[in-house]
């Protein structure tokens, strides 16, 4: 099983105009084959602040979700509105 935790940083005049992406990304995602849960949160008290926790079957399930063409096409418009490079952690569950 592998988790993705992936932290984003919107501008604060970006935080509405992302919201229906941030939606649009979560419902899609949730229906990808290997796709065990997707969950976004947002940071309390740092606004646009937002994290997603992700756990995939296995690493050809991950790879192909990072393919999509909805991933890839939100990933590239939520880093335009980003003041800071999204921090992504990959693991592996191991017990």
């Amino acid at each position: 099983m592998i988790k993705v935790i992936a932290h984003f940083y919107i501008k604060p005049e970006f935080v509405e105009k992302t919201e229906s992406l941030f939606k649009e990304l979560v419902e899609k995602s949730r229906k990808e084959k290997g796709c065990i849960s997707y969950e976004l949160f947002e940071v309390q008290g740092d606004t646009g602040h937002m994290v997603f926790i992700e756990t995939w079957k296995d690493k050809n399930a991950l790879d192909a979700h990072s393919k999509t063409e909805h991933f890839v096409r939100i990933i590239d418009e939520l880093t335009t509105m980003s003041y800071k490079e999204a921090l992504v952690t990959v693991m592996t569950q191991k017990l």
